[in-house]
């Protein structure tokens, strides 16, 4: 079973990571070979794995799910998006991390409920490492970088796939747990697109740097201090849409 070789889902991660990694040290690493990376991720879990997302639960749209070549694109679209979403709310000390280990979580018991032991124990380490970062990354002595953030994400894009394709979970429920990036991605991307500005160009029109900016105008919190309550904020937001 390609579920249980989870090294080897972590070798076909390798490549977006090392990118990310690159880039958190030199700042050098152009965003469309980071893109491409993510894209050569998506499909390289899709081949070790053998998993896509085939059934959405709409009856019409499932019939062209059915066809092998719509099923595997629309899963690396879907596995290349969150990888990058989770890159797009890594702003703030302990949002990524905490947002993916409240995710990770949920995948979590979801697959212990469907009695998928092992992929629920794998998960949940993952959940469980990711928290214990969060702890850290609160004080802004260590970060996330784009390399975590890729790998996380993607980690969590390959659970939600696998989960829904071995068990009767719905991919809507996948993606109500990881609503906030994956609709901050969205509505980035196609805010970006409507101004007529690069999609994958950093600036400051998030949600999590707009509550940064509301949580600042408390004035005996410290710039570190208000960072991480920030953070903490869209932490709890995101445990809501998960367990609500």
């Amino acid at each position: 079973n390609l579920i249980n070789n989870n090294w080897l889902i972590l070798i076909v991660i390798i490549p977006v990571f090392i990118a990310g990694f690159l880039e958190d040290l030199t700042s050098g690493i152009s965003i469309n070979y980071r893109l491409s990376l993510s894209i050569l991720t998506s499909v390289g879990l899709i081949l070790v794995s053998e998993k896509t997302v085939n059934n959405i639960d709409i009856v019409f749209l499932n019939y062209i799910f059915s066809i092998g070549i719509v099923s595997f694109l629309f899963t690396v679209v879907g596995i290349t998006v969150t990888c990058n979403a989770w890159n797009f709310i890594d702003g703030l000390n302990g949002i990524a991390s905490g947002v993916a280990s409240i995710s990770l979580l949920s995948l979590s018991i979801l697959a212990y409920l469907e009695n998928q032991i092992y992929l629920a124990e794998y998960v949940l380490i993952l959940s469980a490492i990711s928290l214990g970062f969060m702890i850290f990354n609160l004080t802004g002595k260590i970060f996330l970088g784009d390399g975590g953030s890729y790998f996380l994400g993607t980690m969590i894009a390959w659970t939600g796939v696998v989960l829904s394709d071995i068990s009767d979970v719905s991919p809507w429920t996948v993606f109500l747990i990881i609503i906030y990036p994956a609709t901050e991605f969205l509505f980035t991307f196609f805010r970006r697109v409507f101004v007529k500005s690069s999609p994958f160009e950093a600036d400051d029109l998030h949600l999590h740097t707009f509550i940064f900016k509301k949580l600042k105008n408390i004035n005996y919190l410290s710039n570190n201090q208000v960072n991480s309550l920030s953070g903490i904020s869209l932490v709890f937001f995101s445990f809501i849409t998960s367990f609500l």
